[in-house]
C-alpha cells in the first residue's frame, strides 16, 4: 500500500524542513541615514501638526503621536533596520521638534502639553528600536 513506516507518535517534524526560505537581501544598516530620517520625518509630522492648527485653530489631543510615528518610521526606513541607539536619538529629535512646534503655536509651552511630548518620544523610540 504505502512505502515506508510512519513516524513514531509524538515526533514532530520541524517546519523549517518543509520550507526553503529565501534570505532577505537588504542594504546595510546606517545610523547616519537613520538620523537624517528622524529629522525629516519629525519635520514632516510637525508641519502637519502646525498646518492642522492653522486650518482648524484647534490642537488635536495627543497629536504628538503622529510626529513620533512619522519620525520613527522614516528613521527606520532610511536606516534600513532598527537599533536602540537610533531609537534614543529619534526620540530626542521628535521630542525637541514637538516642543518647538508647541512653543511656536502657543507662544510658550503650556504644561498640559507635556503628555503629548512624552508620548511622542516613547512612540518614536518604540518604532525605531524594535
Amino acid at each position: 500500500m504505502g512505502g515506508g513506516t510512519p513516524p513514531p507518535i509524538g515526533v514532530i517534524k520541524p517546519l523549517s524542513a518543509n520550507k526553503k526560505s529565501k534570505p532577505k537581501v537588504e542594504g546595510e544598516f546606517s545610523l547616519v541615514r537613520g538620523i537624517i530620517g528622524a529629522v525629516v520625518g519629525s519635520a514632516i509630522g510637525c508641519a502637519l501638526l502646525y498646518a492642522f492648527w492653522i486650518w482648524a485653530q484647534f490642537r488635536f489631543p495627543l497629536m504628538g503621536i503622529a510626529v513620533g510615528v512619522a519620525g520613527g518610521y522614516t528613521a527606520r526606513w532610511l536606516a534600513r533596520g532598527t537599533d536602540t541607539t537610533l531609537g534614543v536619538i529619534t526620540a530626542v529629535i521628535a521630542c525637541a521638534s514637538v516642543t518647538g512646534t508647541f512653543v511656536l503655536m502657543y507662544d510658550g509651552f503650556p504644561i498640559f502639553n507635556i503628555v503629548s511630548v512624552v508620548i511622542c518620544a516613547s512612540v518614536a523610540y518604540r518604532v525605531t528600536s524594535e
